[in-house]
């Protein structure tokens, strides 16, 4: 019998209970692998190639969500940000909305059927899987918390300088509406997780988690890209490459879903 640490024990049956008793769409999930299969074609490690990919780039653009399953995620995220005082979640209500969804499952799985669908899909675990292997870790935290942003215009962003997380994380991002460079994209560095996880170590977690703008960095102009993109658009950014937020103009809107997957310093086993 596997050793569960006691703190851990209620979120552990949680999580598996959720596979046992809710009934997933599938559909997404299919029609995204044949997506994917036109440009890399049929393979059976399309995930690990994924993984490989962010790993060396920082993020990765994937093909972009069906109109009629984002339509169905984009009823669930509209009744989110106008009934999140109603939902038990906790909130901040500063520039927009944000809704923070910690757990994930403090929404409904039966009333948010779409959404847990899209976060929650196997294939994105095999990502999220392949990933962590290849750092040689093996217990990580699947997409059990998710953020529903409603961001009107800003002035200086939060994460405003372009920096790498104290807490690595595989983001999966959804986009709801489209975002071009006034709607405030996500800029990234690519190809600078490696040094930066080289500077985690020199400097020491627990500095970087005490002193504010240690975790800042220089980047090379010509490897950042604004992730721009149209209404259904999916990437994965791990946040060990340096990236920053930029601003939202007035009259614009950043219109995002995103979940999170880390590594997980137990004995839980994680799977789907």
């Amino acid at each position: 019998m596997k050793l569960i640490h006691k703190k851990n024990y209620i979120k552990y049956f949680l999580n598996k209970s959720i596979y046992k008793i809710f009934n997933f769409e599938k559909d997404f999930e299919r029609d995204f692998i044949k997506k994917l299969e036109k440009d890399y074609g049929k393979k059976n490690n399309l995930a690990e190639i994924i993984a490989e990919e962010v790993i060396n780039n920082g993020f990765i653009k994937l093909p972009g969500l069906d109109e009629e399953y984002l339509n169905k995620i984009t009823e669930e995220y509209n009744h989110v940000i106008s009934c999140y005082k109603d939902l038990n979640i906790d909130c901040l209500e500063e520039e927009g909305i944000l809704a923070k969804l910690v757990p994930l499952w403090r929404l409904n799985p039966s009333k948010f059927k779409y959404s847990f669908s899209f976060f929650r899909n196997k294939f994105f675990f095999d990502i999220a899987k392949n990933f962590y292997l290849k750092k040689n870790i093996k217990n990580f935290s699947f997409n059990n918390e998710a953020f529903f942003h409603k961001t009107i215009a800003t002035k200086n962003p939060l994460s405003g300088d372009y920096h790498y997380d104290v807490r690595q994380t595989l983001k999966f991002w959804l986009y709801m509406n489209d975002i071009n460079d006034k709607n405030g994209p996500m800029s990234v560095e690519k190809g600078s997780a490696k040094r930066n996880q080289l500077h985690k170590l020199e400097v020491g977690h627990q500095i970087l988690s005490e002193k504010r703008g240690q975790n800042n960095v220089n980047v090379v102009k010509e490897n950042c890209f604004k992730l721009t993109g149209k209404k259904g658009s999916i990437f994965i950014h791990d946040t060990d490459s340096s990236h920053k937020a930029n601003n939202v103009y007035e009259g614009y809107e950043r219109n995002i879903i995103r979940a999170h997957t880390w590594k997980q310093n137990n004995f839980i086993k994680k799977f789907i």
